[in-house]
């Protein structure tokens, strides 16, 4: 289970066509595609869902509250599993390990702090310069644009499709385990989210269902404190 939180706790040429399209325009078409002009007006968000792992099935409850706090809550036979990030630090509270609230390395720090605002990183990566373009590489069998980003001494990868701009696999080091995530897109409850992710990592596998989007519903900033 703790190998699953760190996993969870995750959210990318041809040489003559490489720059046909500029990162700045693959990112501006992502965010069409994603719809993020409709998180304009929103404050808060709370997704259900979830998860499959080797047979077990676990809910999951993800709270956002802008500009950039989080919390996911993984529960399982009457106990839960909960990560937040405040806004500058991030923690996770394993019931297996006493319940003591612990910080999270930089690595799982900067994925958590990637899956803590409502639009894609992407934009923010942009303006800081931390984006490489890297060509195009096929993702279920469609060609994607590879993305390149090093955060904090992490290399990751987004893979965006070409045609759907929509980004469709995210990959990343985590403990010394190559970590794949796939994406599958769709509407819940007005807003384009990832109803299906499937992360592998070795020989594990986790599969995330998003059932459903609750918009601008209180949600009091201790949720994202120790």
């Amino acid at each position: 289970m703790k190998k699953s939180i760190l996993i969870i706790t995750l959210f990318f040429l041809c040489f003559t066509g490489i720059y046909a399209q500029s990162l700045a325009e693959i990112v501006s078409n992502q965010s069409k595609a994603l719809k993020e002009d409709l998180y304009d007006d929103l404050k808060t968000l709370k997704i259900t869902g979830n998860i499959s792992q080797m047979g077990m099935s676990m809910g999951i409850t993800i709270y956002y509250k802008e500009p950039d706090k989080s919390r996911v809550v993984i529960s399982f036979n009457g106990q839960e599993i909960v990560q937040f990030f405040d806004g500058l630090k991030a923690y996770v509270i394993n019931p297996m390990a006493g319940n003591t609230p612990q910080e999270l390395p930089a690595d799982q720090a900067s994925n958590l702090k990637n899956n803590s605002s409502f639009r894609s990183p992407l934009s923010r990566y942009l303006k800081e310069n931390k984006l490489t373009l890297e060509g195009k590489e096929n993702v279920n069998n469609k060609p994607a644009f590879k993305i390149k980003v090093n955060e904090g001494g992490n290399t990751l990868y987004f893979f965006i499709d070409q045609d759907t701009w929509l980004p469709v696999k995210t990959t990343v080091m985590q403990g010394g385990i190559n970590v794949e995530t796939f994406q599958e897109w769709g509407e819940v409850d007005g807003l384009i989210l990832p109803k299906v992710s499937k992360t592998k990592a070795g020989n594990m596998e986790i599969v995330i269902n998003i059932e459903k989007a609750e918009k601008n519903i209180p949600l009091e900033d201790s949720l994202f404190k120790l």
